[in-house]
């Protein structure tokens, strides 16, 4: 009965100090992290809206719209600046392709056109298949377009090309519908 007390107490004690150590851990690493994150996101927004050198979350002045099924895929909106003065909005959308979620970025200058389309992830997509949609030869095809987007999908990759096309086309409406 002595050992069980003993070697109950040494575990919890162990587990204790593990545990304290993660925490403090976590407490010293989560401002770095959360930094990088940061920094990764604002360099992919870049990216797709050159011209900008920040950005600000603007999600919430579209929160209403985002409430219409039609802008389901929409899941946050970022309006780039040059000092002072705006270039465009990104708009963050993740339709769902074969797979499940695609997130892609979408850059939309103040004239309307779309100036740039990252694939930020799309974990589910088939290797050769559906992961196509993050090929520059198919996101090429937006570059330059407004309004009715007239896009070919990637044949053996319907799906997803067209989640990826009407996750654009979403975030081109929701603009549109807010006056942009």
């Amino acid at each position: 009965m002595r050992d069980i007390v003993r070697i109950a107490v040494v575990v919890m004690l162990i587990a204790g100090v593990s545990g304290g150590a993660l925490a403090y851990a976590h407490s010293v690493t989560a401002p770095a992290i959360e930094r990088a994150l940061r920094q990764a996101k604002e360099q992919a927004l870049a990216q797709v809206l050159p011209g900008a050198d920040r950005f600000e979350d603007r999600t919430e002045g579209y929160r209403q719209l985002m409430g219409n099924p039609r802008f389901r895929a929409v899941h946050e909106v970022w309006e780039g600046l040059s000092g002072s003065d705006p270039v465009g909005t990104v708009v963050v959308v993740a339709p769902t392709g074969y797979g499940g979620p695609i997130t892609c970025l979408v850059g939309i200058g103040r004239d309307g056109k779309i100036t740039g389309i990252q694939v930020l992830s799309a974990p589910g997509e088939t290797p050769g298949l559906g992961s196509r949609v993050k090929e520059p030869a198919f996101l090429g095809q937006f570059t330059g377009q407004a309004g009715r987007l007239a896009v070919d999908t990637i044949s053996g990759a319907t799906i997803s090309s067209r989640a990826v096309v009407d996750g654009v086309q979403a975030a081109l409406d929701l603009l549109a519908e807010k006056g942009h």
